[in-house]
């Protein structure tokens, strides 16, 4: 028989995630907020949530800090369920302060790739743990 461990209490997470819709691909996307934003981020392995779960994921890794482009849609499913019309999440880890978020949505909402941008309330969305990727 399968045993199901649950950890309960509420856990912080020091991430800012804004989720992306767009009618390029990934690659495309990604250079243009390479462009937009003066980040570096570049093709990675995926986003690996389970051997079967893996999403297509873009990584840039500074000293401090590590931005994620990743795609919410795989072969095998959604990266986050409630959010199967979101495209894209852009995951900032560390979290960002309130005058980088504004400045960067700013930025953003003025590509014409980009059709809605938005910051997603990780306090309030049930499966935000999916957002955490351990490279």
């Amino acid at each position: 028989m399968k045993t199901t461990h649950t950890l309960e209490g509420a856990f912080d997470l020091d991430l800012t995630v804004f989720a992306i819709n767009s009618h390029v691909k990934g690659y495309n996307l990604c250079w243009h907020i390479n462009k937009g934003l003066g980040l570096s981020l570049k093709k990675n392995r995926g986003a690996v949530i389970s051997e079967k779960e893996i999403f297509p994921c873009f990584v840039s890794s500074e000293e401090k800090e590590k931005v994620f482009l990743v795609q919410n849609k795989s072969k095998t499913g959604v990266l986050l369920a409630q959010k199967k019309k979101i495209d894209f999440f852009l995951i900032f880890e560390p979290g960002l302060i309130n005058e980088k978020k504004k400045e960067f949505i700013s930025k953003l909402s003025k590509s014409s790739k980009i059709l809605l941008i938005f910051e997603l309330d990780l306090e309030i969305e049930p499966q935000a743990h999916r957002l955490v990727f351990n490279d």
